[in-house]
């Protein structure tokens, strides 16, 4: 197939030695394997000069969405995405955990009605994010009501923002991914799955397993469930 155009979407919170490497990873990539794109970095509510370091790497092809305070990780993902302007779309984290070269792959399976999800060749080390991953999945399931699964990120043509309810994809944890995958595949959405492969963060500490986020989480899977098909 000819080469996809390519909105990259970083998901940043305080990432200001690692978000200029996310960028030029996106570059890179979307030079050489993309007919056109761009990337959105989403700041959301930083404290640090990520926003400004990340405005100082454009080379024409960065723009910066703001978030006055931190809001989660769905809701950066539902601000990128709807900001979007090329054909394909899929999120990254500014951490560099996954890296824009996991796509390479994952533009040889695109097509408009298929979305292309991950898992990842190499889960995260730790007993206790193992544990809360499998934990988390069980509760999308059987709770959420979901069946879609998904680890790292996703690959979806921009048309799918408008083909679905997206007031249904409430949620402003990472929940919103498989509420957003789970309302694409009850709409007919065909799905193609590539392994990627994921990297340590080589700045600062992770903020997605913290007591809070995870209790929010798990709070925003039982009261949003929807409705079965």
């Amino acid at each position: 197939m000819s080469k996809p155009s390519i909105s990259f979407v970083l998901l940043a919170y305080n990432e200001q030695e690692d978000i200029a490497a996310a960028i030029a990873d996106c570059r890179n990539i979307g030079r050489q394997h993309a007919s056109d794109y761009e990337i959105l970095i989403v700041d959301d509510g930083s404290t640090d000069r990520t926003a400004e370091v990340a405005e100082e790497s454009g080379m024409g092809d960065v723009r910066v969405i703001h978030h006055e305070t931190n809001l989660g990780m769905g809701a950066s993902m539902r601000d990128g995405y709807l900001a979007a302007r090329c054909d394909y779309i899929a999120h990254l984290p500014g951490d560099r955990q996954v890296r824009a070269e996991a796509l390479i792959e994952m533009f040889e399976h695109c097509e408009p009605d298929k979305i292309v999800v991950s898992q990842f060749r190499n889960p995260p080390s730790g007993r206790r994010r193992a544990m809360m991953s499998v934990v988390f999945r069980l509760l999308t399931k059987h709770v959420g009501g979901l069946q879609v699964d998904f680890a790292g990120t996703y690959l979806f043509h921009r048309s799918w923002l408008e083909r679905v309810n997206m007031e249904e994809a409430s949620s402003d944890t990472f929940f919103f991914s498989f509420q957003l995958l789970e309302l694409c595949r009850r709409a007919g959405a065909m799905f193609s799955v590539v392994e990627i492969p994921t990297y340590l963060r080589e700045q600062g500490v992770s903020r997605v397993a913290t007591p809070s986020r995870i209790a929010r989480m798990f709070v925003e899977i039982g009261k949003s469930r929807i409705k079965p098909s």
